[in-house]
């Protein structure tokens, strides 16, 4: 499957598949030794002339009772009992190509006899001659057919690479309804192989209904994984929550099956389907995995409500901590990392998650918990990431001893330019402005335009455009910055407010640009936090309209005496009435 890779259901019926090949070909040799048993019955119609033919061989002289044989057919007797027992003679002597030529010339005599086809069919595929066998197998189909020869067509038309007879022959078998649980699977695999992945869903769908036990886990996500793949998306979120509905073990399953979701980019689906199951007393990984789909999403509401419920969750030990402890990690919420660490212990913090927590405690400016966790990094974490190493010893107040972990993060030769913005930061901390512009500059390239410094054109994250965005601001270079960014912010899309591109936007006087971000649905879901920066900015330049639009969101939200505060000055200053019908204290009119 072309975006989805391997998937484990496929994986499995795969390997059942030379298991199958041996049954198949062991059942072909048993009929090759019935139909020649078969052939040698029919002896007793031999004329008499042909006696000392079959004493012949009967002796061991196969030769001597072959060319008696042969001798009896070009004297006209080409009866079934003459030509079956010439044919035999051949096999017994290791000739089946001659038994072959035998049984087509009585076959062209009597094409619909399903005897002469049934042992000519075993010949062929003793012989390797697939083509044939398959058209034989066809032709006895046709006249009787049956549930094992289908199976039988299906396997041969595979080993062709006859993709189109393969999956006809797999449907025949399930509109008949002889197919097994694996018959669906192969079929599954053969319409996904060839880029019919909602058929192929479709068909996952019906062993559900067939074969209910086999309708498990795995293969319910590689249906999802189809219904993605065919951009069925609010489809395949239906039949997640239809085979989640009565499950004990959502725990587990409705986080493997929004990791589907999520690997398509689809973190919203993701976010619907884990919400759903995300309440007061849910399982620690549900809460954990809804917290991250939200966060994701950029639904930051819905990802503090799943933090805070899994946080005040009772704790079930050990494991409960650690998915707690991953989650705050991932999510950055230093005011749960502290505690959890005490209970934990700094020993039993994974690996992978020591540069995470000590990012974590740089922020939160821990000296005490970073001086911690940077003993516990080791030094192959430590020369893997230089550039965490050097931002460690810059907040543990040694600038000289991060100077040699900058210069060899310098030394790489990234194509990633969210590595060369970090390094930009790692150098403004060092006081090297110069340094840092370079490392911005190579980093931030204006799409479509040629490489700069061998960096690719490659679009950068939302994330990392606001990042550059605010060490243009700390380099006093915001016309540069703006110049840079507008375009790939604008490619990047936001379903956030991005606070730094609207203070470049307020530095460089773009000030209805500006407007149109908190007009948008990106500000209802913005953190105070970022309103109140962008209302004293505003404020602060005299953009007046905007420090106005901030504060009424402010009130709309929050509604505190500040807020409303904050909305009365920049009426005032915009000459508009500002009495509201809110609670504050009136002042004077004019």
């Amino acid at each position: 499957m072309k975006r989805a890779g391997r998937l484990h259901a496929l994986a499995r019926a795969q390997a059942l598949w030379p298991r199958r090949m041996r049954t198949f070909l062991e059942r072909q040799a048993l009929a090759l030794v019935l139909v020649v048993m078969a052939i040698g019955c029919s002896v007793m119609l031999l004329p008499r002339n042909a006696d000392l033919a079959l004493q012949d061989i009967a002796r061991g002289d196969l030769g001597s009772g072959i060319s008696r044989l042969e001798e009896e057919v070009r004297r006209g007797a080409r009866s079934p009992a003459v030509v079956a027992a010439l044919s035999r003679a051949r096999v017994d002597s290791g000739d089946v190509q001659g038994a072959i030529t035998d049984l087509l010339v009585l076959r062209a005599r009597h094409p619909d006899d399903m005897s002469i086809l049934t042992a000519l069919a075993e010949y062929l595929s003793a012989a390797g001659y697939l083509d044939a066998y398959a058209e034989a197998l066809e032709k006895m189909q046709s006249l009787s057919p049956t549930a094992a020869r289908q199976r039988d067509l299906s396997q041969i038309y595979d080993n062709l690479e006859r993709p189109d007879d393969y999956i006809s022959a797999l449907s025949s078998l399930l509109n008949i309804g002889a197919a097994g649980a694996d018959d669906y699977l192969d079929l599954a695999q053969a319409l996904a192989t060839h880029g019919r992945r909602a058929e192929a869903a479709g068909v996952l769908k019906r062993l559900g209904q067939a074969f209910p036990e086999a309708h498990d886990l795995n293969t319910v996500h590689m249906e999802l994984a189809l219904l993605v793949a065919a951009g069925d998306e609010d489809v395949a979120l239906e039949r997640a929550r239809a085979w989640l509905a009565d499950r004990r073990d959502v725990a587990k399953t409705a986080p493997a099956l929004a990791e589907v979701f999520a690997g398509s980019g689809r973190y919203d689906l993701a976010a619907d389907l884990l919400d759903d199951f995300a309440s007061e007393g849910a399982a620690p990984e549900i809460l954990a995995a809804a917290a991250e789909a939200n966060h994701s999403a950029e639904r930051l509401s819905a990802a503090e409500r799943a933090v805070d419920m899994l946080m005040a969750r009772r704790s079930l030990g050990a494991a409960d901590e650690q998915v707690r402890l991953r989650t705050a990690v991932h999510l950055r919420k230093p005011l749960y990392v502290g505690g959890l660490i005490d209970r934990i212990g700094l020993a039993n913090v994974p690996r992978d998650l020591l540069p995470a927590l000590a990012e974590i405690a740089i922020i939160s400016r821990d000296k005490d918990l970073l001086r911690r966790v940077y003993r516990a990094v080791p030094e192959e974490l430590q020369l893997a990431q230089p550039q965490l190493t050097a931002n460690i010893l810059i907040s543990l107040g040694s600038n000289e001893a991060a100077k040699p972990w900058a210069h060899l993060a310098a030394r790489e030769d990234w194509d990633d330019a969210g590595a060369l913005i970090s390094l930009a930061s790692l150098e403004l901390r060092l006081k090297r402005p110069e340094r840092a512009l370079a490392a911005l500059r190579r980093g931030v390239v204006l799409a479509g335009d040629a490489p700069v410094g061998g960096t690719s054109a490659i679009p950068l994250s939302r994330q990392e455009i606001d990042d550059a965005a605010v060490l243009f601001m700390l380099l006093d270079r915001p016309r540069e910055g703006w110049r840079r960014l507008s375009g790939l912010q604008a490619h990047a899309g936001s379903s956030i407010l991005d606070l730094g591109m609207i203070r470049l936007a307020l530095a460089t006087d773009k000030h209805d640009w500006v407007l149109s971000q908190l007009s948008g649905p990106t500000a209802a879901d913005a953190p105070i936090s970022y309103l109140e920066q962008i209302a004293a900015d505003a404020i602060r330049r005299k953009a007046y309209p905007v420090a106005e639009s901030a504060a009424a969101i402010l009130c709309s939200r929050r509604g505190s005496d500040s807020d409303q505060l904050l909305l009365a000055q920049t009426r005032v200053e915009l000459r508009k009435p500002w009495v509201t019908n809110l609670h504050i204290a009136s002042y004077p009119k004019d």
